[in-house]
């Protein structure tokens, strides 16, 4: 296994940001072609094997009305990743859209589904399958390329944000890389902050 780095280079990509854009961009294509359509990516992850992903992400939240005043009902995630291969070409595309239900009161937003530890548990790396996954937890809240291959799956089960402490985000999920034939490779609950989402 090589060395894996993550960079944060940005929250703000082309918009508007849909499969029509991502589709714009071709295997084979360099980094500075891509970004050209694209921009600066949200993230760039490098590994020790050459490989590279740079992803593309907008948080969105979705409103509803609610008598005289809009309220957040869920929060939209939109993700396109690029891999590219030692060589600086893109090897591979994927275009990822999620969404978290949740709620609202006062300065905290949490979404997000509760996801039962013992049901967690039950993802063994070698036996359990991305269909598994999908069949007790429902679809990927994110989901990008991972630089060693297969693909990076998160599904978001406590997010908050008090926006009168700070404007970030924090929450807790469950990450899972599964390979090319849906296999998964590790699996292991993350904690993490992200700036605030674009409203």
């Amino acid at each position: 296994m090589g060395w894996l780095v993550l960079v944060w280079t940005g929250c703000r990509t082309v918009e508007p940001f849909g499969p029509a854009l991502a589709g714009q961009v071709r295997e084979g294509q360099t980094r500075d072609e891509v970004r050209a359509v694209l921009g600066n990516p949200t993230t760039l992850e490098q590994s020790g094997m050459g490989l590279s992903v740079e992803t593309y992400e907008v948080w969105q939240s979705i409103f509803g009305r609610y008598g005289i005043r809009d309220r957040e009902e869920a929060l939209e995630i939109r993700q396109f990743s690029v891999r590219y291969g030692d060589d600086g070409r893109v090897e591979r595309t994927l275009y990822h859209r999620g969404v978290l239900e949740g709620w609202t009161l006062l300065y905290t937003r949490s979404v997000g589904p509760w996801l039962d530890p013992e049901a967690m548990a039950r993802v063994v790396p070698g036996r359990t399958r991305k269909s598994d996954l999908e069949s007790w937890f429902g679809p990927a809240s994110m989901a990008r390329l991972d630089p060693g291959g297969g693909v990076r799956l998160e599904w978001v089960y406590q997010s908050i944000e008090a926006a009168a402490v700070t404007p970030g985000r924090s929450f807790r999920a469950l990450e899972v890389v599964v390979d090319e034939e849906g296999l998964v490779q590790s699996a292991k609950r993350v904690d993490r902050v992200f700036p605030a989402w674009r409203r």
